[in-house]
């Protein structure tokens, strides 16, 4: 086992080191256009590559989406670009958990409310 000096430490980015994405510091839609897309997202119909089709509509919280997705292939070398990629990664879910959390957010706090 070589020894790590300070010029060839390596530097993790563990779990506790990583922040998770901030909504606040994104354009987010207006709660009820939030609330249409989870209604969606229950829709038995609903192909989550149609509901990328229609998440990509709102560029703020695609990029969201497409953030948390990211935080949680940290540290697996991967990147997501994409919200149909984001989709499928998070699942029905994930989504659910990631757009749940945004109808409790203040209205003043954030940027569209």
């Amino acid at each position: 086992m070589a020894e790590q000096s300070p010029t060839n430490q390596r530097w993790r980015f563990d779990e506790p080191h990583r922040k998770r994405p901030n909504p606040h510091l994104f354009e987010l839609p207006r709660k009820s256009e939030i609330r249409l897309l989870l209604l969606q997202l229950d829709d038995e119909k609903m192909e989550l590559r149609r509901f990328s089709r229609r998440l990509s509509l709102f560029p703020g919280l695609n990029r969201y989406v497409i953030a948390m997705a990211n935080y949680r292939l940290a540290d697996r070398g991967r990147r997501i670009n994409d919200s149909a990629h984001a989709s499928a990664l998070l699942g029905i879910n994930g989504l659910h958990k990631t757009l749940r959390p945004l109808l409790e957010l203040d209205r003043n706090a954030s940027k569209a409310g």
